[in-house]
């Protein structure tokens, strides 16, 4: 009997259902799994991709600015150096004296650096103030209040290290003007600052240094690369996303631990963007503070400039 009513209810088709639909459950949850890793990675690439290329536009925004900046600092010792040439007229149209003209030194900006300094004239050596600008030097008088040189970036020829320990000689690119034997304790920091600046403003001074003198590095890390041409390289998280996506848009699963790896290496990266837009952000912001009592001062100075001149005529 017992035998009869087993064979009775017996179902060996419901159980070929029942894996039929245990199957079935299982290709559904894994292409739910691979859609749900392709939206990982997309978002992910996209999400590093977006921040590099904002990151790129805030950089640009930057320099704009700075450009700015550097004209500014041009127009300023332009109009300085014709405030000279007016008075000079002024002297020979109106017999004001014959005393010479001075250009007062302007005022000292955030991003500008000073160096204390010593330069041989003749005989002597002269104690001056060497102010790094970002579109120039000045070589003011010891108390820094009286402008006796500006110099462009571009007129540098090079830099000479001298065997005596704390000298260097500035030679330039104009006919006419003699090197500069400087004597100052920090010359280290000062050539650093010198060749910093002016790579900055596209160009590159010779450095060299005499037999038997030391070398040191006179390269600042700071210009060494640029961090943000790496966000988007193919064969880094990006790349390996972007692969990933493709792979499982197309139905295959990626290793759980695969995918972790990539999703840290990527909000890593997320971060470190961040971190770097926010330096971009303030840094630009610190220029912006800088750069508008700079117009304030552009346009009192056109004013003053042009009313001399009304005055001449």
């Amino acid at each position: 009997m017992r035998a009869a009513r087993d064979e009775l209810f017996a179902n060996p088709k419901g159980s070929e259902v029942g894996e039929e639909f245990d199957d079935s459950l299982k290709m559904q949850q894994e292409r739910e799994l691979a859609q749900l890793q392709q939206e990982i990675f997309a978002h992910t690439a996209n999400t590093i991709e977006i921040g590099a290329d904002t990151l790129n536009v805030l950089h640009a925004q930057r320099e704009q600015t700075q450009n700015d900046m550097r004209k500014i600092e041009c127009i300023n010792a332009k109009l300085s150096a014709a405030e000279i040439l007016i008075k000079k007229m002024e002297r020979g149209m109106f017999n004001l004296g014959g005393t010479s003209s001075k250009i007062k030194a302007p005022p000292s900006k955030p991003s500008d650096t000073d160096f204390k300094i010593q330069v041989k004239r003749t005989m002597r050596y002269g104690t001056h103030i060497l102010r790094f600008t970002k579109t120039f030097f000045l070589r003011l008088n010891g108390v820094g209040d009286e402008v006796q040189d500006t110099v462009n970036y571009g007129l540098l020829g090079s830099i000479l290290v001298h065997r005596a320990d704390k000298y260097f000689t500035i030679s330039f690119n104009i006919k006419g003007v003699k090197p500069w034997l400087v004597y100052a304790t920090r010359h280290k920091d000062i050539i650093k600052e010198m060749v910093k600046r002016a790579r900055a403003s596209g160009f590159d001074p010779q450095v060299e240094f005499e037999s038997g003198t030391q070398d040191f590095s006179y390269v600042d890390d700071s210009l060494q690369g640029d961090m943000v041409a790496g966000l988007q390289d193919p064969d880094g998280t990006v790349g390996t996303a972007r692969m990933l996506e493709a792979y499982t848009a197309g139905g295959g699963k990626v290793d759980m631990d695969d995918m972790y790896d990539v999703l840290s290496n990527g909000l890593s990266q997320i971060q470190e963007i961040s971190q770097k837009q926010q330096q971009v952000i303030a840094e630009h912001t610190k220029d912006l503070a800088e750069m508008q009592p700079q117009v304030v001062g552009l346009h009192s100075s056109i004013e003053k400039a042009n009313q001399r001149v009304k005055n001449i005529r």
